[in-house]
C-alpha cells in the first residue's frame, strides 16, 4: 500500500530546517524567531539542536531496513542482472531484500519472505538511477546479433 501525505508536517524542507539550525546555534535567532521566520517548529529546532534526530531532516527514530552498504550491494547487483539482460521485477527484489536481511541477520520488519510494498517505494525513490519495469526476454539471436560489426555495417 503507497501512503500519500495527509498533512502538511514537514513540508519546510531540508533546506529551510538546516539554515535555521545554523542561525541558532550561531546566535544570530532565537529559536522562537526561527520558528517564525523559516516555518520550522520549535520542538522540531529543540530536537535536532539536543542530538536526539540522527540526520537533518529524517523523523528521528525511524530508519531504513537495510544499512546504506547493503542497498547499495543490491543496487548494483540489480544493475548488474540487468546488464546481463536479467531483468528484476519488483516481487523479486522484495523477496532479495528479505534474502539478505536473514542471511545477515539484521533487524528487520519484512513478513511473508519478502520485503513490504512501502520499502519498495522508499528504496526506488533513495535510488533514482533503478527503473522497475515488467522485464521482457531477449533473444538468443536478437543478444548475440547485437555486437560491434553488425552494427558498423548498418550505419
Amino acid at each position: 500500500m503507497v501512503y500519500k501525505r495527509k498533512t502538511a508536517r514537514g513540508s519546510y524542507g531540508t533546506d529551510k530546517l538546516q539554515e535555521a539550525l545554523n542561525k541558532v546555534r550561531a546566535g544570530e535567532l532565537s529559536k522562537k524567531k526561527a520558528e517564525v521566520m523559516y516555518g520550522v517548529p520549535r520542538r522540531t529546532l529543540s530536537r535536532h539542536l539536543k542530538g536526539e534526530v540522527q540526520k537533518v531532516g529524517s523523523l528521528g527514530r525511524f530508519a531504513c531496513d537495510l544499512p546504506p552498504e547493503f542497498e547499495a550491494a543490491l543496487v548494483a547487483h540489480a544493475v548488474l542482472l540487468q546488464q546481463m539482460l536479467f531483468g528484476l521485477n519488483t516481487v523479486e527484489l522484495r523477496k532479495l531484500a528479505y534474502e539478505i536481511a536473514e542471511k545477515k541477520k539484521l533487524a528487520h520488519r519484512f513478513k511473508n519472505q519478502m520485503a513490504g510494498r512501502t520499502w519498495m517505494q522508499g528504496f526506488l525513490q533513495r535510488h533514482p538511477e533503478l527503473v522497475i519495469r515488467t522485464p521482457e526476454p531477449t533473444s538468443l539471436g536478437r543478444a548475440v546479433g547485437f555486437n560491434e560489426p553488425r552494427v558498423r555495417q548498418f550505419f
